[in-house]
Formats: C-alpha cells, structure tokens, sequence
C-alpha cells in the first residue's frame, strides 16, 4: 500500500493526462492527501478512463480510486494522507524490501552461471 504513494513523483504514465500532485519533483505525501480530500470526476480522454480533482488540473488512475472503495485500503489513505513521517518509513521500508528481494539469497535455480 505504502509503495502506491510513488504517485507523488512524476506524471501520469504516457497517454494519461497531468500529475496527481501539484509538484510532481517533491517527495511527500500529497498524493494521499489529494486522493483523500479531493472529489473526483470520471472521465475519458483518448479512450484512458481517469479521474480528474473537481476545478484542479490534478488526475488519478483507476487503481488510485480503488483505494477508496476498499474499506482496508481507505483506512491506510487517511492514515498516511494524515502522517507524512508514517507513510515515508512505510515507504522505504516497502522500496528496500522489493529492491533487494532476490538480491543475495536467491533460488539456487537462478545460479547457473
């Protein structure tokens, strides 16, 4: 949940219009904070089904809007839309662990070299 927040940096994938947060070079937590707070219209551009912030040139994704409706994940939404410090450990934490799975300990099937 926690690496669903990498929303804070960059744009949209390619075809998809704008960014989810209003400075997409900044690391924090805004991304939460948007998606908690804003309300959000369905709309299709180009065929991509996404999700502009009413009166804001913000967008979400699909899979961001499901985050709302699953009563687990909303919970971690306001969780880490309300603490920056929570969701930035929770992050690294998540980006550690999936940068160095398989890194040292791997199958013995990958070792034939």
């Amino acid at each position: 949940m926690a690496l669903s927040g990498r929303h804070t940096l960059g744009r949209l994938p390619p075809g998809y219009v704008g960014a989810s947060t209003s400075d997409p070079t900044h690391f924090s937590n805004e991304y939460f904070q948007r998606l908690a707070n804003e309300q959000w219209d369905y709309q299709v551009d180009l065929g991509l089904v996404e999700y502009k912030a009413r009166g804001k040139e913000l967008y979400m994704l699909p899979s961001d809007i499901l985050l709302l409706e699953d009563p687990v994940y909303t919970v971690w939404v306001h969780e880490y839309a309300s603490d920056e410090h929570l969701w930035a450990s929770d992050f690294a934490a998540a980006w550690t662990k999936v940068m160095s799975a398989d890194l040292y300990d791997g199958p013995a099937a990958t070792r034939h070299c």
